[in-house]
């Protein structure tokens, strides 16, 4: 074997060396999607406050139930409002559903 053809093959030794394995790549892409092992990382887990706000609202229909109780409380203007949400809020609790806006 030629000095040119050795140089040749240890320079693609390096070359190869150098590149990254199957295993490697598929560690770096499971970190850039922030998933490792089927869990989340710590910087999946971190989600801006407002994104982790709304599905917060979501999860609880916490817009929802304020929306009837608002508009119920508009329409109906019942006494005391105040004892009228915590009394919708208390068969929220206790899985009931809140009655639709009635017209009269």
């Amino acid at each position: 074997m030629s000095a040119k053809d050795n140089e040749g093959c240890q320079a693609f030794s390096q070359a190869t060396d150098s590149v990254p394995s199957r295993e490697h790549i598929e560690q770096a892409a499971a970190i850039a999607a922030n998933v490792i092992d089927g869990q989340k990382s710590i910087g999946q887990s971190m989600q801006d406050p407002y994104t982790a706000s709304v599905h917060y609202l979501e999860k609880h229909r916490i817009v929802e139930i304020f929306q009837n109780l608002t508009s119920r409380i508009a329409y109906e203007r019942p006494e005391d409002p105040l004892e009228f949400m915590l009394t919708e809020i208390d068969k929220v609790k206790n899985g009931e559903k809140l009655p639709e806006l009635k017209t009269k």
